[in-house]
């Protein structure tokens, strides 16, 4: 389990920098360390963001807000603090469409809440995690994903960021099978309808 530091700095060490002991203001690798504060959080976020790793998944029972939202929904729910990109809704048994529709449970995201005309809902969602808590796979690709991007601003020659684009999208790959090997596989029920058209 890996702080932001370290995962930085197994980065820089990829691309030969300095490595850093604080993001910011390093008297030692002061170039190194600029770029970690502008890039780190950022690139992190974006990485969890853009796809739904295992780790980063929670559930919460969202919060109604007291003022109703003025349109069509009758309700407001506030998003979790650590909310990256809400996964699913639900309300009770029912999972939530998110559009409109005669007779269908409808929600939208806007900002940080949920409408809806629910009174109590869920959400599944991508929560922006501590490091320490990314399983092995997603350190490796985080840990390319910042070499990658530092590469070329470090000095490197675009055929260097080139180079480490073609890892990090390796890493990338790898992670996303395994983690989507950690579920279990939908089965389709066989109906009559399918049986005939067969």
């Amino acid at each position: 389990m890996s702080t932001s530091i370290e995962l930085y700095n197994q980065a820089m060490m990829k691309i030969g920098a300095d490595r850093i002991t604080a993001f910011g203001t390093d008297s030692e690798a002061q170039m190194e360390a600029a770029l970690g504060d502008t890039i780190y959080n950022t690139e992190k976020r974006a990485l969890l963001r853009s796809y739904a790793w295992n780790c980063c998944i929670k559930r919460a029972t969202l919060a109604q807000l007291t003022e109703a939202p003025p349109n069509q929904f009758s309700h407001a729910f506030a998003l979790p603090s650590d909310n990256l990109r809400v996964l699913e809704v639900r309300a009770g048994d029912y999972e939530l469409i998110n559009r409109n529709g005669e007779g269908v449970r409808a929600y939208v995201i806007e900002g940080k809440t949920v409408l809806t005309n629910e009174t109590n809902i869920v959400a599944k969602y991508i929560a922006d995690i501590d490091e320490s808590l990314f399983d092995s796979h997603l350190e490796e690709v985080l840990v390319a994903k910042l070499a990658f991007e530092s590469v070329y601003a470090i000095g490197q020659s675009a055929s260097a960021h080139s180079t480490f684009g073609s890892i990090y999208e390796g890493k990338l790959n790898e992670a996303r099978i395994t983690d989507s090997l950690e579920n279990p596989r939908v089965v389709l029920k066989v109906n009559t309808l399918n049986v005939v058209r067969r």
